[in-house]
């Protein structure tokens, strides 16, 4: 939140022209073909932030892989073979990353569920939080990546 609040989130979304997204870029959604890798299931595409697809895609294929950066890099070094990233879409995607999107799915609505469910959100609540905590030096390997000193 203090990230929001004190860095350049609603300036760099005011000024950021949208471009066409995917929406739900991530491993279910990529197959193999005889010429290469295809992306498929596009009825969630739409105008977005280059950001958000970026997140999507850096989110799913890292959270499978231990937020090992090297699949990140991987994935950004091909994308910028098609398209120049600009100190803002890092920014973006910085904020995007940071989200404890995880520990908010698992924790939203707690105090309405059975005692059964709840135990199991307790259960995995150590797990999804070490995940979370990964994405901190995660984070700080983007930034060196995108020449962002913090």
């Amino acid at each position: 939140m203090r990230e929001l609040r004190v860095g350049s989130y609603r300036s760099i979304c005011r000024k950021t022209r949208p471009t066409l997204c995917h929406g739900d870029f991530g491993l279910t959604n990529v197959i193999r073909t005889r010429k290469g890798h295809s992306l498929i299931d596009f009825e969630t595409l739409r105008l977005d932030l280059r950001a958000y697809d970026l997140n999507r895609a850096i989110y799913n294929f890292c959270q499978c892989h231990n937020w090992n950066f090297s699949v990140a890099q991987s994935f950004l070094d091909g994308y910028r073979t098609i398209f120049k990233l600009k100190r803002e879409d890092y920014e973006m995607l910085r904020v995007l990353l940071r989200f404890p999107r995880g520990i908010c799915r698992l924790i939203d609505n707690y105090d309405k569920r059975t005692p059964k469910v709840k135990r199991k959100v307790e259960l995995d609540f150590p797990r999804i939080l070490s995940h979370e905590r990964q994405r901190t030096a995660f984070l700080r390997k983007l930034d060196a990546y995108a020449g962002i000193k913090q």
